[in-house]
């Protein structure tokens, strides 16, 4: 039951965050000069497994943003 909690709370997460942040393709500088994609990341994770850090001009998918997505909250749910 708690396995299943934690995975409903991961996807109620993303769901949020697609929901509140929007999908941008192409890269733009957010309020603190920041290069953002994605749904308002500054790092984009790769179909390999690969972090890189959002540069001016990148473009992603839905795809490449949901992946980025999944492994933020991964990170940041395990620490809370």
């Amino acid at each position: 039951m708690l396995l299943s909690t934690f995975t409903d709370g991961l996807e109620a997460s993303a769901a949020l965050l697609r929901q509140r942040e929007g999908f941008i393709s192409t890269a733009k500088r957010d309020n603190g000069g920041e290069f953002r994609v994605g749904f308002g990341s500054d790092t984009v994770t790769l179909a390999d497994g690969s972090i890189r850090k959002v540069v001016e001009g990148m473009r992603i998918s839905v795809a490449d943003a949901n992946r980025d997505l999944a492994r933020r909250i991964g990170e940041f749910q395990k620490d809370i």
